[in-house]
């Protein structure tokens, strides 16, 4: 998760903290008292606050029936939990990053990303139970809690009175329990309830273990480096792995309960979106196209370009020049002075200077100059096509804009709308169930479906193998396609 949006999200936590007092409550994993700055109808209204945000930044993936599926998964594992009164929410967001999360009272995620490397109902179930876990035992109440009981009173008079400079540096601290994890302790506790709860709710405890050990093959998740789920990037994921094995013989020491569903968890993400998505748009070589948006455009030749949802960033190998470009879906009509505020708004930009305004492939545009404190310079172009706002910047850390101006006025200029047939031929990777046939081979795989034998990891991958083992001769498997 990006730390901006977890910074407001626990921006509005500390406004709540500030007016919930200090006591002590009940840990209902525990049982014992503990110091708490916020109770649970504080710490439910912040997951509701925050629940839209999150929402806004990933957004819900769009498949009616994989949410009603997540949900109800959720909904039998938090009944089994230590803390079944409170209401859950369980939502899949719409992001490629390998990672699942929590935010306080009972808003738990998992990314379609995610979903991806999971093999079985079971391995889905220790996922959504750790992160219950994350929430019954109020990891992120317990963070809040220790990270004010610093500097208690400073941190309050910071954040009421000076504008939140101190605050911002504590937000910081929270976040980082949702991007990095919440530590070694409170990460194996979250591990140990997962199974418990995955284990009441009827499934096989040891399926947890076999997801950690996949992932440990994975060499970490380009898009979310610091997932507290990428076993293979911790420290301590042979620990994970070790803990798991022997509380799951804890709980079925005859290993008698089975339950995996496999079967039936492929036949709900047979179809699924598989890394970037619609609204995350498509670079080939230098053409960028986004499909939800039907935009298209040139990026920045010999630059490095990321792309994400709605936007792409580049920069130049030595970082001194970098481009954004960015997209907005508008609910409403606005016209292009607004639109522009908006962004400008966004982005902290004052203070500009109007070079042009006009029209251009359609669309209507309006061009800005911006001058920031430290001495660089920002150029900035806004247009709007119907109910899409779209915004490019070029920033350069010194006065003459040199280089910056002639790469940005050729990404400017190749701005383009798509026709719907053009937009709808842009294809994008999808999750495929495939019956394994005699011969079949994970690089013989990747050639038949993506035309590449290099590909053949990444299938392995998302079937917690090896790309040099031998997928069982009849057996169901994920492969990568596009349509």
């Amino acid at each position: 998760m990006g730390r901006m949006i977890l910074k407001r999200i626990f921006l509005m936590a500390g406004a709540l903290v500030i007016l919930a007092g200090t006591s002590c409550a009940v840990n209902p994993v525990t049982g014992r008292q503990e110091i708490s700055l916020i109770s649970e109808e504080k710490e439910i209204e912040i997951g509701r606050n925050s629940d839209p945000e999150i929402l806004r930044k990933y957004g819900a993936y769009p498949d009616p029936a994989l949410q009603n599926y997540i949900s109800s998964i959720g909904e039998a594992l938090a009944r089994n939990s230590h803390r079944p009164s409170i209401a859950y929410h369980f939502k899949v967001v719409d992001s490629p990053a390998v990672n699942a999360f929590a935010l306080p009272g009972g808003y738990v995620y998992v990314t379609r990303g995610m979903l991806a490397y999971l093999g079985s109902e079971a391995e889905l179930a220790g996922v959504m139970g750790h992160e219950i876990g994350h929430v019954t035992e109020r990891h992120a109440v317990q963070q809040l809690t220790a990270a004010f009981g610093l500097q208690l009173t400073s941190m309050i008079l910071s954040a009421a009175v000076k504008g939140g400079g101190e605050f911002s540096r504590l937000t910081d601290v929270l976040s980082s329990g949702i991007i990095n994890g919440y530590g070694r302790g409170k990460e194996l506790s979250a591990d140990r309830l997962g199974q418990d709860y995955m284990f009441k709710t009827g499934y096989d405890p040891e399926a947890s273990v076999s997801f950690l050990t996949a992932l440990q093959r994975t060499e970490g998740d380009p898009l979310d480096p610091v997932s507290h789920w990428l076993a293979g990037t911790h420290p301590y994921a042979s620990e994970r792995i070790r803990k798991a094995q022997v509380h799951a013989r804890e709980l079925d020491p005859q290993m008698l309960v089975k339950t995996r569903n496999r079967e039936r968890y492929l036949s709900q993400i047979n179809g699924m979106v598989f890394g970037a998505g619609e609204r995350d748009g498509l670079l080939a070589g230098r053409r960028y196209q986004n499909r939800f948006f039907r935009v298209s455009c040139e990026v920045p030749e010999g630059w490095t370009v990321r792309t994400g949802r709605d936007t792409w960033a580049a920069e130049t190998p030595d970082k001194k020049y970098r481009m954004q470009f960015r997209l907005e879906e508008l609910k409403e009509a606005v016209d292009l002075n607004s639109f522009a505020f908006r962004m400008e708004q966004g982005m902290e930009l004052n203070h500009g200077e109007l070079l042009s305004r006009g029209r251009r492939n359609g669309m209507e545009t309006l061009m800005v100059r911006y001058r920031a404190a430290s001495g660089s310079v920002i150029l900035g172009e806004y247009l709007l096509r119907d109910r899409v706002g779209i915004a490019l910047y070029g920033m350069v850390p010194e006065v003459s804009t040199g280089q910056l101006t002639e790469e940005w006025r050729r990404v400017e200029e190749s701005i383009q709308t798509l026709s719907e047939s053009e937009a709808g031929a842009i294809p994008l990777a999808r999750i495929r169930i495939h019956q394994v046939r005699p011969g079949d081979t994970f690089s013989g795989l990747a050639m038949e479906f993506l035309k590449d034998p290099k590909k053949a990891k990444e299938i392995a991958e998302i079937n917690g193998m090896s790309p040099d083992a031998s997928p069982a001769l009849g057996s169901a498997i994920k492969v990568i396609t596009y349509y």
